[in-house]
């Protein structure tokens, strides 16, 4: 029976991000023609907003790397979607590059934390033989759905604000982090899972 459940988890996990991706890619992806209106923000200034994401990315995962061995994989995987998405927000709402800067570098923490956790729960609950083709499967569906995301956005670009757009986006990243909030019901499934990940770590 706990297999079965841990066979299922990664499609459960899978659906209830789709939200955040969709919401969080089309942000990504429209962020330059963003910057540009909304906030007069050209190359050289765009240039040094891009080094600084890179670096606090940088930072971010060393102390990851360090974290993810001390704290649950669902734990770190919520903690790190709810910091990433009010990080939208808060990206969404900027007024100037200080608060572009700061919401890139706690977008950074969230997002690493988020990515690992993610990865290390589908890892641990899928045999090793089959993780190739069901992370593919897994795929599918996001893709579809943040190219649909993305076709949509470029089309209300022509006809509602830019920046309430991206409002609405983090709003929507914002409501797939609630909708992973179940995720930490099943304490005893979660204790089975934390302790397979560790077996197979030891191994």
């Amino acid at each position: 029976m706990i297999t079965k459940r841990k066979n299922k988890y990664p499609y459960k996990l899978t659906n209830r991000t789709n939200f955040y991706l969709c919401g969080s890619v089309a942000i990504d992806t429209y962020e330059v023609l963003y910057l540009k209106r909304e906030l007069n923000i050209y190359e050289t200034e765009y240039s040094f907003i891009v080094s600084f994401s890179g670096i606090a990315f940088i930072l971010a995962g060393i102390l990851n790397t360090y974290i993810s061995k001390k704290i649950p994989s669902k734990i770190l995987f919520l903690i790190g979607i709810s910091i990433s998405s009010f990080s939208y927000l808060l990206f969404s709402l900027a007024w100037n590059t200080f608060i572009i800067c700061l919401s890139l570098f706690i977008l950074a923490f969230g997002y690493t934390t988020f990515s690992t956790a993610f990865l290390t729960i589908c890892q641990s609950t899928i045999s090793i033989d089959k993780q190739g083709r069901i992370f593919s499967f897994l795929n599918l569906l996001p893709q579809a759905a943040i190219m649909i995301t993305i076709l949509m956005v470029n089309v209300f670009l022509n006809i509602f604000p830019i920046r309430l757009i991206f409002i609405l986006l983090s709003l929507i990243t914002i409501f797939g982090f609630i909708s992973s909030l179940p995720m930490l019901k099943n304490n005893k499934e979660n204790g089975t899972m934390e302790k397979t990940s560790e077996a197979i770590k030891q191994r």
